[in-house]
């Protein structure tokens, strides 16, 4: 298994306990990826998860990783996505993201995907 399969499944475990249903892991159209998609209540999360095995590594660290490429890549997908399922169209939407630091999971929903 991957690092990063390690830690998807890891998040997943996470949403499930919160309420979440996942609908998707690993989601892709073309070059496009989503790691995780669910859905609580009637909104629809797009999860993008980064994980480190050390105690030591900082989240700060983690969540930089999320650099302007990826925001530009992540809202294309998430726009591919929303084409291909018109069903959650008159969903609400939420980025979030999940950083997983030495098996703890931290979930940061509703994050603004800021391009600057």
């Amino acid at each position: 298994m991957r690092k990063g399969e390690e830690f998807e499944n890891r998040a997943v475990d996470y949403l499930k306990r919160q309420g979440y249903k996942v609908l998707y892991t690993n989601w892709r159209w073309r070059q496009y990826e989503l790691d995780i998609i669910a859905l609580k209540q009637r909104c629809i999360h797009f999860i993008e998860v980064k994980g480190s095995s050390s105690k030591s590594a900082d989240l700060k660290d983690l969540a930089g990783r999320i650099d302007k490429k990826k925001i530009t890549y992540l809202k294309r997908a998430i726009r591919a996505f929303m084409k291909y399922h018109r069903e959650y169209s008159g969903y609400d939407m939420s980025f979030d993201v999940i950083l997983v630091r030495d098996g703890e999971v931290f979930h940061y929903p509703n994050v603004l995907l800021e391009e600057s």
